[in-house]
C-alpha cells in the first residue's frame, strides 16, 4: 500500500484505535492511532481523526490528524497552530504537588515526576512534549516554587 492508498471500509479495531486516539496519558499512542486510522477512508476514521485535529492539545497530533484527513480528501483547515496556556498547566502542577505534605521531606525528582504522571496523567504527557528535554528541569522548578510556598505559610 503506498502513502496516499486508502481502504474504504471501517477498521475491523476500530474501538482500539479510537481508544487509542482518546489515550490523553500519552501523544505518541494517539500518533499510533492516526497512523492507523489514515489507511481507513470511513466515517468513523473522519471522525476520530477531525476530533484529534481540532482539539487536541498536542501540536504534532493536531498536525498529523489533519494531514490524514487531507488524503481522504477532506478540507483539515483547523484554524492553525495554538500556543498553548503554560500558565494553566503550571498552576495544574501546583494543585498536585500542593496535596503533598509541607512537613514531608524533599522527594526526589525522579519521585515527583512519577507523582505527575500518576495524578494527571494528561498534564504529564501535555508538558513532556512542550518542555521536551527541558521537561525535568519545569517540574523542578514547579515543585521547588510549591515547596517553598508551603514552607513560608507553615512559617506564618
Amino acid at each position: 500500500m503506498s502513502k496516499y492508498e486508502t481502504i474504504r471500509a471501517t477498521p475491523p479495531n476500530i474501538e482500539e484505535l479510537e481508544s487509542m486516539a482518546r489515550d490523553k496519558s500519552s501523544w505518541r499512542v494517539r500518533i499510533l492511532a492516526i497512523d492507523e486510522l489514515r489507511k481507513w477512508n470511513c466515517r468513523r476514521s473522519r471522525e476520530i481523526l477531525s476530533r484529534l485535529a481540532e482539539t487536541d492539545a498536542i501540536e504534532e497530533v493536531r498536525i498529523q490528524a489533519i494531514r490524514a484527513l487531507e488524503v481522504f480528501g477532506e478540507d483539515a483547515d483547523y484554524g492553525g497552530t495554538r500556543v498553548p496556556d503554560f500558565e494553566v498547566y503550571m498552576h495544574r502542577a501546583s494543585k498536585v504537588f500542593r496535596r503533598m505534605n509541607a512537613d514531608e521531606a524533599e522527594l526526589e525528582i525522579s519521585k515527583v515526576m512519577q507523582l505527575l504522571k500518576d495524578q494527571d496523567p494528561e498534564l504529564y504527557d501535555i508538558m513532556e512534549y512542550y518542555k521536551s528535554d527541558k521537561f525535568e528541569e519545569w517540574i523542578s522548578q514547579v515543585y521547588s516554587d510549591v515547596r517553598r510556598r508551603q514552607k513560608k505559610q507553615h512559617v506564618k
